[in-house]
């Protein structure tokens, strides 16, 4: 299904919006939630319905995906990432609407599910997505069993439900998400600041920081094989040099990191969006 609803955020007036459609939905209240009662007719602080369809038509036209953070000709707008399909049905149906904004954790799981946007990452899903991601077969296959068996499903033949990721996250991990999805800011400023004090030129070895990481949060097992894999984008976005920068270091935990190794040309200059 083609997504044809997306989040947007306006830089001046600190306020997010959706536009399905022809259809502009405002966080009028600042709950940080949208519902269908929010329609916006006219302008906000400011913003008008106008300026916000012209966004959402220059992301639809200039982007095959317009992730979060994506900024618009002259910046005053970006896109906050597409509604799945649940949430474009929970838009128009459901009285609660949808949250103005999606944790740092589903973020980072849509990537995985860019084909569909159902909310639900399948094995096919899952395989090319560490596909794209530029990894082998034999480790794309090692990826996705892996993380279906830990976070799947055997009634969903081991798709993994995003939403409810949270109900099968490892007891261990590094912390950086709490139990809403959302990066905790404050654990991740301690962790910068560990970076920093070992950083040499700029970034410090992989396996420097995966002992930052274990040495704050007692990682488990899970958890260091996730670093580890992560890690091994940062060898393909540093030409096979196994260190990670600040940005990168940030990026392990907002779903960036993925986007950008995935749009990185192969051997052959180019990337099969496929994962063929």
């Amino acid at each position: 299904m083609t997504p044809t609803a997306m989040r947007l955020f306006h830089r001046d007036s600190n306020r997010h919006f959706i536009v399905a459609g022809s259809e502009v939905y405002a966080d009028r209240n600042r709950a940080r939630r949208i519902t269908r009662d929010d329609r916006m007719n006219g302008s906000l602080d400011g913003v008008t319905r106008d300026e916000l369809l012209a966004a959402a038509a220059y992301f639809t036209t200039a982007y095959e995906l317009p992730v979060e953070g994506t900024p618009n000709v002259d910046r005053s707008i970006r896109s906050a990432g597409l509604l799945n399909a649940l949430e474009r049905e929970q838009l128009t149906r459901d009285p609660a609407g949808v949250p103005a904004v999606r944790t740092a954790l589903e973020r980072h799981l849509d990537f995985f599910d860019a084909e569909s946007f159902d909310g639900r990452i399948t094995l096919g899903e899952n395989w090319r997505g560490w596909r794209r991601l530029g990894y082998s077969y034999l480790r794309s296959l090692i990826g996705t069993l892996g993380a279906a068996i830990i976070f799947g499903r055997l009634r969903d033949r081991l798709a993994i439900d995003i939403a409810r990721i949270a109900e099968k996250r490892p007891e261990k991990s590094s912390g950086l998400y709490d139990s809403n999805g959302q990066v905790n800011e404050a654990l991740l400023a301690e962790y910068l600041t560990a970076f920093r004090e070992h950083a040499s030129g700029g970034v410090i070895t992989q396996d420097e920081a995966l002992a930052i990481l274990d040495r704050k949060a007692s990682l488990g097992t899970v958890s260091k094989r996730q670093f580890t894999s992560l890690f091994g984008l940062c060898t393909l976005l540093n030409r096979n040099e196994k260190v990670i920068t600040e940005r990168q270091f940030a990026a392990l935990f907002d779903g960036s990191l993925l986007y950008l190794a995935a749009s990185i040309p192969d051997n052959h200059g180019r990337r099969r969006a496929s994962g063929a």
